[in-house]
């Protein structure tokens, strides 16, 4: 089951080096479009504050989807990409829809730095950092099935992007939880197809077994309130609990938040 926002392919339009003389100054690195004819300015035009600024590159792109099969929903992540590589940023995370934590909506956290398995907590303050132009694997307590979630791009202040709208995996037919993969194609596991059955289960094992036609973890670590980022008999016996009509099962009860320390 896919999110519905399509992602950015990236593309870089051809770029050629042109040079100015700016108050007799030579100066090198403005890039141009290499087949705009548009003359260039001369030093006359800027002496005489001819010359505007084009529009600059925002600093605070919107973040996108993963290409295909991470753009899947997921149960206790959440797949990104920013588009600020280069430029130092912070993420943030918020809630803006559940399905089973209605409380929750309007929590936010922000991404931190990267773990020893590859995968990114939600903290409790601004990190502003550069980030890697590859798929940023999210993780927190408050990444829970059923839920909706807006990604910012932002200064770790006042000013953010517009949102990213990414979803986890919604809940499946005639159970709660437990939508981690669909059936295999071409020797790989498919998305969630919005039901709990013995692919699920499947997807879990072979994971827990290193198997070579496993999933990628992040699709099927299902233990603990945080995720714990492995997988181990927990997420199976998780899983059997879900396939046999079990709640989500890391609900504080009174408090409307899938976290404990809140």
């Amino acid at each position: 089951m896919k999110n519905t926002q399509v992602y950015r392919k990236r593309a870089i339009a051809g770029l050629a080096v042109a040079g100015l003389i700016v108050f007799g100054w030579s100066v090198h690195g403005i890039l141009a479009d290499s087949t705009d004819t548009t003359p260039q300015p001369t030093s006359d035009d800027w002496n005489e504050g001819e010359v505007e600024y084009g529009d600059a590159r925002d600093p605070y792109e919107s973040p996108v989807l993963p290409p295909p099969p991470e753009d899947n929903t997921k149960s206790r992540y959440i797949s990104i990409m920013a588009e600020n590589v280069g430029d130092p940023v912070a993420l943030q995370v918020k809630v803006t829809s559940s399905l089973y934590f209605p409380d929750s909506v309007g929590e936010t956290k922000y991404v931190g730095s990267v773990t020893a398995q590859g995968y990114y907590p939600l903290i409790s303050m601004p990190l502003v950092q550069t980030w890697p132009e590859e798929p940023l694997h999210i993780f927190d307590c408050m990444i829970h099935p059923a839920a909706t979630f807006e990604v910012r791009a932002g200064d770790g202040a006042s000013t953010w992007s517009d949102p990213l709208v990414v979803s986890s995996t919604p809940k499946p037919s005639q159970k709660y939880w437990g939508d981690v993969v669909g059936p295999p194609e071409d020797g790989s596991w498919t998305g969630p197809d919005g039901l709990v059955n013995m692919n699920d289960l499947m997807a879990i094992i072979q994971r827990f077994q290193s198997a070579v036609q496993a999933p990628p973890r992040h699709w099927v670590d299902l233990h603990d309130e945080g995720p714990n980022e492995i997988v181990t008999m927990s997420d199976v016996l998780i899983e059997i609990n879900a396939f046999t009509g079990s709640k989500y099962p890391y609900d504080p009860g009174s408090s409307g938040w899938p976290c404990t320390a809140y």
